[in-house]
């Protein structure tokens, strides 16, 4: 990746800031103290350059670049709403050929555990099939 121009303006901050924490800026080492003003210097430069063109800008969080938003994007899994893995009300009437009251009367009876998401009760689908199963035994 290119180094971006470098900024007079910002610049002329930065050597100012240096001057008077007593920073020479020839003074970086990789991961040393110095270093680690030295970017905190150069951060606080471009802040106060942004501030004094009336831009919005702000200190970054650790760890939020553009570079790792788009990799944590790419890594972050799919999340999934709880209901996803469930079967609704009106699905599991059709399954076990019953009408959807009925359905809710039979959940009301306890002879089918239902979960309540948001208003709405909502099946296993291990569950279904094990109250089908006995209805089929019963029928016998």
């Amino acid at each position: 990746m290119k180094n971006p121009k470098t900024n007079p303006e910002i610049e002329a901050i930065k050597s100012s800031l240096c001057k008077e924490l007593g920073y020479l800026p020839g003074d970086k080492i990789p991961n040393s103290n110095v270093s680690i003003v030295l970017g905190k210097i150069d951060a606080t430069a471009t802040l106060i350059y942004a501030k004094s063109q009336n831009r919005k800008a702000r200190f970054a969080r650790p760890g939020e670049c553009q570079y790792t938003i788009e990799l944590e994007k790419g890594r972050a899994p799919k999340v999934s709403k709880p209901e996803d893995a469930l079967i609704s009300t009106a699905e599991a009437a059709k399954i076990l050929e019953v009408h959807a009251s009925n359905l809710n009367a039979i959940r009301v009876a306890g002879k089918i555990e239902a979960e309540k998401i948001g208003g709405r009760y909502f099946f296993k689908p291990e569950e279904v099939e094990r109250y089908r199963i006995q209805r089929a035994i019963d029928k016998l």
